[in-house]
């Protein structure tokens, strides 16, 4: 069954088995390369439950990006202290660099973070501070 979404043999995004406007394309319907999928939330928001299913369902690699942590951080949130964004730069370089890893191979994938400032994603899609964030989005807004 192919994705929700997927890339058209003519170049245009769209709906499978439906022409992206217009045109004699219907039924070629292609899956993309590589997709990461980022599942964001609060915590107890069921990030990782989604996830998990989401890239069981589709025979990704899943990370929960809980996971890429240093025990530091750990050990700080279970003593109850929140992060400050200086304990999380080296988590989202992590969790950046997961992404970076399956890109470059070819590969798609699902990780689950609370990556919940617009700075944090920023870092996400720069591939953890490298300027390449405009770049993946195509300058998209939002």
């Amino acid at each position: 069954m192919p994705p929700p979404s997927c890339q058209l043999a003519s170049g245009r995004r769209g709906r499978p088995g439906r022409p992206a406007g217009g045109g004699d394309i219907y039924g070629k319907a292609v899956r993309l390369r590589r997709v990461i999928v980022l599942v964001a939330g609060v915590a107890g928001s069921g990030k990782s439950t989604i996830g998990a299913l989401l890239a069981g369902q589709l025979g990704w690699e899943f990370e929960d990006g809980d996971d890429l942590h240093s025990a530091s951080n750990i050990a700080k949130m279970k003593a109850g202290h929140p992060l400050t964004d200086e304990d999380r730069r080296p988590w989202l370089v992590a969790v950046a660099a997961w992404i970076d890893q399956r890109t470059a191979a070819g590969r798609s994938g699902v990780i689950a973070c609370s990556a919940l400032k617009r700075s944090y994603r920023d870092t996400l899609l720069a591939g953890g501070g490298r300027d390449a964030g405009s770049r993946r989005t195509g300058h998209r807004g939002g």
